[in-house]
């Protein structure tokens, strides 16, 4: 591999190197910085080095194409915390699968719809009053109750 320079700092990469995997089997470079050392991704330290400052500890380094062994300023963007890192996912793959990034997925049936748009509604529950909540069809939720609740689409078998 080549050296990569970063403003200022030059990071070498050679070809003995390994990268590190996550426990969702995503692979990323690994980099020791400091002195005692400290080891963090090697996206995480470019950013941090164009920065000129280190990232909040809950801060996530987001890859725009999901690559994660591409890291390219161009494909890096900073995520204040998780929970806006899984939106950015989340937008992503309802682009991809509709063309409208609005789109969510209905958690019983598996289609595609907009909320407000026909009949596909957000139930957010009372424990996370700002999350974003399931996206269902008011008709499957309709079915999953009246099942739940013993009517026409009930059959118990214990």
């Amino acid at each position: 591999m080549e050296d990569l320079i970063i403003g200022q700092v030059k990071v070498r990469l050679n070809s003995k190197q390994k990268y590190a995997t996550k426990r969702g089997g995503k692979k990323y470079w690994r980099v020791s910085v400091g002195y005692p050392a400290r080891r963090i991704q090697l996206s995480r330290f470019i950013v941090e080095c164009l920065l000129g400052k280190a990232l909040s500890t809950k801060a996530v380094v987001h890859h725009i194409n999901e690559d994660t062994l591409d890291d390219q300023t161009k494909n890096l963007v900073v995520c204040e915390n998780n929970s806006y890192h899984y939106l950015l996912h989340q937008r992503t793959e309802a682009y991809r699968a509709t063309g409208n990034a609005n789109s969510r997925r209905c958690e019983i049936c598996k289609e595609w719809g907009i909320p407000g748009d026909g009949d596909m509604v957000v139930y957010r529950r009372r424990c996370y009053p700002t999350g974003n909540g399931k996206a269902r069809h008011k008709s499957c939720h309709n079915n999953q109750n009246s099942w739940r609740r013993g009517g026409k689409f009930s059959a118990c078998y214990w």
